[in-house]
């Protein structure tokens, strides 16, 4: 068979062009070469000879006869052709560029899909550079993949990486970072409040406020702050943390605290150990006296608690 083969393509010429510009990221015979003197069916399998990796964008390649020679005989074995034309070709990759208004569209249209059904607000925090590829060997192998971190939606620094895929692997990542604004609606300050004074029960509103980044100090409701002592003074439309005021202590770690276990109209009283200490409105856990079972509950009041469920 392989005889035969060489007696059909024997007076095949390869005439190699003296410069090419080539697709894809593969360098095929076809692109720096012309073939005569084949059958049609001959003709396409020494065209589709891969010679190697093609340049990437803004370098260039030279392909020797020799090399050519060679690869011809590596993926053909048996079949003999006639070199011509240039002693060697200087090939050029066809580039295309994929815009940084491109890319940066697609990473924030993927980072709003994470946040979806939150209030949110996301901004460029850096510069998005454009990316220069090959041109595909087949428009329809170009692609642009998004992927985005896993972790559950939060505030604050947020990386994109943009793939740029071509010929089924991945080519180049591009990557751009967004920083995201939590909000929600919040017990916002609608009055002054001047450092040592107590919060008056009619200083909040509920207002749409910027939600704490994790790791800050945690905001309080307006219930929670009540009461409490300015540690500074306070304008209006603050969203007051555990950090801005000095909270009155209703529980402490280890004392006996009446717990309130309520389940839909039915009510009922228990005495447990408190875990932690807290003030109004605090998740506390608390444990049964011979400590076999563990709730977690709300600071109501001084030494009692309650449980919803």
């Amino acid at each position: 068979m392989i005889a035969a083969i060489a007696t059909v393509v024997l007076a095949a010429s390869i005439a190699l062009k003296p410069e090419a510009s080539v697709r894809g990221t593969e360098t095929t015979l076809g692109e720096i070469a012309v073939v005569s003197g084949a059958t049609p069916e001959e003709t396409a399998r020494l065209e589709a000879v891969q010679l190697g990796g093609a340049p990437a964008p803004g370098w260039t390649r030279r392909f020797e006869r020799s090399q050519v020679e060679a690869a011809v005989k590596a993926a053909l074995p048996g079949v003999q052709v006639q070199l011509a034309g240039a002693d060697a070709c200087r090939v050029a990759p066809l580039v295309r560029t994929v815009e940084a208004a491109e890319i940066a569209a697609r990473a924030e249209e993927a980072l709003r899909a994470r946040f979806a059904g939150i209030d949110c607000e996301l901004r460029a925090s850096a510069e998005t550079r454009p990316v220069v590829v090959p041109e595909p060997d087949d428009a329809a192998s170009f692609a642009l993949k998004v992927v985005v971190d896993e972790r559950a939606p939060q505030g604050g620094a947020w990386t994109v990486a943009v793939q740029v895929w071509l010929d089924g692997a991945l080519y180049r990542t591009s990557f751009t970072t967004f920083e995201a604004t939590l909000y929600a609606q919040q017990s916002v300050l609608v009055k002054p409040v001047r450092r040592g004074e107590a919060v008056p029960a009619d200083a909040f509103a509920w207002r749409r406020a910027k939600v704490v980044a994790a790791g800050a100090p945690r905001s309080l409701a307006g219930e929670q702050a009540v009461g409490a002592v300015a540690l500074r003074d306070l304008a209006p439309g603050t969203t007051l943390t555990a950090a801005d005021v000095q909270r009155e202590r209703l529980v402490r770690r280890g004392e006996l605290v009446t717990v309130e276990v309520r389940k839909g109209a039915v009510c009922a009283r228990s005495t447990m150990v408190v875990q932690d200490d807290g003030s109004l409105g605090d998740r506390v856990k608390v444990l049964s006296n011979d400590k076999k079972k563990a709730l977690v509950a709300s600071v109501t009041g001084r030494n009692t608690v309650r449980v919803d469920l």
